[in-house]
């Protein structure tokens, strides 16, 4: 099955209890072959960025966010 994330805006059902992102981070996606990327803002994130690939339905990738309080944050998934 073919998935494809490009024009796609979507926010979060679950996190973790320590978590940031929420029910208001808006996430719009972009996607190019298997590149995929977002930009996303709302709630305690003041604006963040993803990047990582797509394969066999498995999204893989990294992220860099500043919170509204400023703090940054950032992962290798």
């Amino acid at each position: 099955m073919n998935i494809s994330l490009n024009k796609i805006k979507m926010t979060v059902i679950e996190t973790a209890e320590t978590g940031v992102v929420n029910k208001d981070t808006i996430f719009a996606f972009t996607q190019t072959e298997d590149l995929v990327t977002a930009e996303y803002a709302g709630g305690q994130i003041k604006k963040g960025f993803l990047v990582g690939t797509i394969s066999e339905g498995k999204l893989k990738f990294s992220y860099c966010q500043v919170q509204t309080d400023g703090q940054f944050d950032n992962i290798i998934l």
